[in-house]
């Protein structure tokens, strides 16, 4: 696959790294990577996910809950959202 747009090949990238990163434990590596990839498309629900579970997963709930949030508000049908949102809840009880 030839990807021409430069700033879809970056944030196929940065989307990439992110999942590579975490797969190794590396959660700093794999939270700047998709802060790269949300500063060059803000609303992407699957990278707001993404970003929710790795704070998630450092044990920052509160940052979790609004990335999750927000990608319910962009898909509300966003099954893995909704659930990661109702676990971060259960937490911060």
């Amino acid at each position: 696959i030839t990807i021409s747009d430069p700033h879809t090949a970056q944030l196929i990238s940065h989307g990439h790294m992110c999942k590579v990163f975490f797969e190794q434990s590396r959660l700093d590596d794999a939270l700047a990577s998709v802060n790269i990839a949300l500063s060059l498309e803000p609303n992407c629900p699957g990278n707001l996910f993404n970003r929710g579970f790795i704070l998630k997963t450092l044990g920052r709930y509160n940052e979790a809950l609004t990335d999750f949030e927000a990608a319910i508000e962009i898909d509300p049908n966003y099954l893995r959202a909704i659930y990661n949102r109702g676990r971060v809840l259960g937490y911060l009880k």
